[in-house]
């Protein structure tokens, strides 16, 4: 049932895309309201929402690579325990065992640095010690999930297994005059955009997260950094100002990796040896104010109004900001559309 309502959604959402594309084509525009004889349009209303609606485009479209992914994942597992002519529990028993010969439980928890305990899924706020019962629990279901996966993992290349399906295209965000700071492959054909606020605790919080995914995509994405707040806080300013001296990502790096920061600009310049009179004449500077302020504004005429967006290739990403989830993201669009030279 619920599969069916997922399905009635998309068929709906699908073909209200088809509808307002439609009105874009016609000559006619469609008449959404009226106020004082002044009309307001469908494709103007359509406009507001559309952000919304490929999010949950792609909600949708995620649902449903999970479940082509596990269709994948029972049919190989049927196809190497046919084979064989076995069961599919033999195989799993036989290969399960043969994989834990070469990826021990001990190798497992070093690995994952789970030496000071463990999680559980249905309560991540607490943390089991290995040598409790629930700990051991814990900590076996998770060692036995991951060697089926490592299992699947070599039957999903054994018989070329992969998904067909594509995630829908958000439209591209035109950020052309909107001042961003870029590193890793500044050549690459894909990039990531991450429009992020210093004093935005969720911001802080996906740091990690997206710091990972720099250090693994580093060589083949570009990466773009832009400031965005509700007014020209401090942070961002002193930032700006540390760019024109080629020190924006120690900055950058340096205001999100802590926890807290004392945020006294004598000392960050001394710390991050800036020159001070350029840096306090920026920090100053009217222009600069105006330059920030200005780059804000033109963030929130595109629809970007919430720290923080990511954004793949300008198009604003939809799914959850982990190293792991944007990086299969990336990985698909490698595969539709790859680097020259990747």
């Amino acid at each position: 049932m619920q599969v069916m309502k997922f399905d009635m959604c998309y068929i709906c959402l699908a073909c209200f895309c088809i509808y307002v594309s439609g009105c874009e084509r016609s000559n006619n525009r469609q008449i959404a309201g009226e106020v004082e004889g002044e009309r307001i349009y469908l494709d103007e209303v359509d406009g507001m929402i559309t952000n919304s609606l490929y999010e949950y485009l792609f909600a949708i479209s995620e649902t449903r690579i999970i479940a082509a992914n596990e269709l994948i994942n029972l049919k190989v597992l049927k196809i190497e325990a046919g084979s064989r002519r076995i069961s599919v529990d033999s195989l799993l028993s036989m290969e399960m065992r043969r994989i834990s010969m070469q990826e021990t439980k001990l190798k497992y928890i070093r690995d994952n640095a789970l030496q000071g305990g463990v999680v559980d899924e249905r309560n991540p706020f607490k943390l089991h010690p290995l040598d409790t019962p629930a700990g051991a629990e814990i900590l076996n279901n998770s060692y036995q999930k991951f060697l089926r996966i490592r299992l699947v993992d070599e039957l999903r290349v054994k018989y070329r297994a992969r998904i067909l399906l594509s995630r829908p295209q958000p439209p591209q965000v035109d950020l052309t005059n909107v001042t961003s700071h870029a590193r890793g492959n500044l050549k690459a054909l894909h990039s990531v955009t991450i429009v992020s606020d210093f004093d935005c605790p969720v911001c802080r919080e996906a740091y990690p997260e997206l710091s990972k995914l720099f250090e693994r995509y580093s060589d083949h994405v570009r990466f773009e950094a832009i400031s965005l707040s509700s007014s020209v806080t401090p942070p961002i300013l002193f930032a700006e100002c540390a760019a024109k001296q080629q020190k924006f990502w120690e900055v950058y790096g340096y205001l999100y990796g802590q926890k807290g920061y004392d945020f006294n600009i004598d000392s960050l310049i001394a710390q991050f040896e800036l020159n001070r009179e350029e840096c306090k004449s920026c920090l100053e500077s009217r222009d600069q104010h105006k330059i920030i302020e200005t780059d804000m504004n033109r963030l929130r005429q595109v629809g970007i109004e919430v720290t923080p967006t990511v954004l793949i290739d300008h198009r604003v990403y939809h799914g959850p900001l982990t190293d792991k989830a944007i990086g299969r993201f990336l990985d698909d669009l490698f595969k539709e559309t790859p680097n020259p030279g990747n």
